[in-house]
């Protein structure tokens, strides 16, 4: 975000230096939360309470551990998710799974009973079809 995308020591040098100064003045929880609020979770859907509100219909802090865990699972292809799981209606339950196995605020027996639940996504909107039509069109 801040040093550009050429690919040299010098860049990855101001990084780390950048990563520091933000870890001692904002600390990581702050640093996650600003994550979440700009990271892309699908099209036109910036930030985890915009998230939650598309996929979920209701706001972050409703979420069950089974939503939140989906919702981290698809950060890392959210276009994707949100096109095929979303808007096409294969939820692959089997990520949100193993991101929920890896939170260790719960308790095991925690774990277990979520990862057993089933996940409801909201269905989607005339709008997010649209955007999926059009996103396939371009492929």
């Amino acid at each position: 975000m801040f040093t550009g995308g050429e690919r040299t020591a010098l860049r990855k040098l101001r990084e780390t230096l950048y990563a520091l100064e933000m870890e001692r003045t904002l600390g990581k929880p702050r640093i996650v939360e600003l994550y979440l609020n700009t990271v892309d979770w699908g099209p036109g859907i910036c930030g985890a309470r915009a998230a939650a509100r598309t996929y979920f219909g209701k706001p972050p802090a409703q979420l069950d551990p089974l939503s939140a865990a989906w919702l981290a699972a698809i950060l890392r292809h959210p276009q994707r998710s949100w096109r095929e799981e979303f808007v096409g209606g294969r939820v692959d339950v089997a990520s949100a799974q193993r991101v929920l196995a890896q939170r260790h605020d719960l308790t095991r027996r925690e774990r277990a009973h979520w990862s057993q639940r089933e996940l409801t996504l909201s269905p989607p909107d005339r709008a997010a079809r649209l955007r999926a039509e059009n996103a396939m069109a371009l492929r």
